[in-house]
């Protein structure tokens, strides 16, 4: 009968308790989901934002252009003179031109230079108020890039942790095996270190796949949320923008708003197939915050990126209309 010196016996259990502790050091340390402590600053927003009041005013989003003013105007100037409350302005503008036309008169002249004044101040307002929302929808789209930075890197830090901790277990294994087998082929130590440091590495594996570190994450003024569920007013917006949003143009069948969604849902931003995440995302992205992973940060600040440039095409409209009140047709 073979005997087995019992020093081979010690040398397995101290490689298997080394396995064990680097084991059990990686797993305490790169733990799956993890609400990790960041700064307040990023964690609550400062980007807030208050529209200006606009007085009487409450724009339509319902726009059909006035015949007489077409010959005058474009639909795309005199659309954006609807929702910002300057229709009866181009009015007085052109009935002050058609006097002006029909020969000599200073009282024509002085309303038009009056007028055109009057249309420049209230086009130089909206365009301030334009690049105000879309300063803080940058804000908040930055915000949620720089926690979502700070997540992966997070991330990437666990995982490095997790990849040494499988490498050297596998080191360990397989020359812990070559000694022990070098020595005695038949002892039973040779299978025993093989298995617990398979079992360690495979388990290592599982603990990488399933990573996942959160962070809580708070928007109180929440600008993608008056957008999802599409109130009638809004007080996070002005009100000749929330028209704007709103409003269906005649080369589309379904408002600006609705198209924002349904870019969200196509570029997969929202989860469309599985409901129990959609359910999730909505909660999330359209409440007051939550926990949010990488990705889900992610998909905010992309979120907020396409609002932001939507809006800030309201630009154009309103250059264009104040190119068309010195230039006739």
């Amino acid at each position: 009968m073979v005997s087995i010196n019992p020093c081979f016996f010690s040398i397995y259990k101290l490689l298997v308790c080394f396995i064990a502790i680097v084991f059990m050091g990686s797993l305490a340390s790169c733990s799956g989901t993890k609400t990790l402590p960041v700064s307040n600053r990023l964690i609550n927003s400062n980007c807030f934002y208050s529209p200006l009041p606009e007085g009487k005013y409450a724009p339509d989003s319902n726009f059909v252009p006035d015949s007489k003013l077409l010959d005058r105007f474009s639909e795309d100037a005199l659309f954006i003179a609807h929702i910002t409350g300057l229709k009866k302005k181009l009015e007085r503008l052109y009935l002050a031109e058609e006097e002006i036309k029909r020969g000599y008169s200073l009282s024509a002249r002085l309303e038009l230079n009056e007028v055109r004044q009057q249309i420049d101040h209230h086009i130089s307002h909206a365009s301030l108020q334009v690049s105000a929302l879309a300063s803080v929808l940058e804000c908040e789209d930055e915000r949620a890039d720089q926690v979502a930075s700070y997540l992966l890197h997070q991330q990437n830090k666990a995982q490095q942790h997790l990849t040494v901790a499988a490498i050297t277990i596998g080191a360990v294994t397989a020359i812990a095996s070559g000694i022990v087998y070098s020595r005695r082929p038949d002892a039973p130590a040779v299978d025993g270190i093989g298995i617990v440091g398979g079992i360690a590495e495979v388990l290592i594996g599982i603990r990488l796949l399933l990573l996942s570190k959160k962070v809580d994450f708070w928007h109180q003024q929440n600008h993608l949320r008056e957008i999802w569920y599409g109130p009638k007013s809004s007080d996070l917006y002005p009100p000749f923008i929330w028209a704007y949003l709103n409003s269906v143009r005649t080369d589309s069948e379904v408002t600006i708003r609705e198209q924002i969604i349904d870019k969200w849902i196509g570029l997969e931003q929202l989860a469309s197939e599985d409901k129990k995440e959609h359910k999730r995302q909505v909660a999330l992205y359209f409440g007051k915050g939550g926990k949010y992973s990488a990705d889900d940060l992610t998909n905010r600040a992309n979120m907020l990126d396409q609002l932001e440039a939507q809006v800030s095409l309201l630009k154009q409209g309103l250059s264009k209309l104040s190119y068309e009140i010195y230039e006739q047709k």
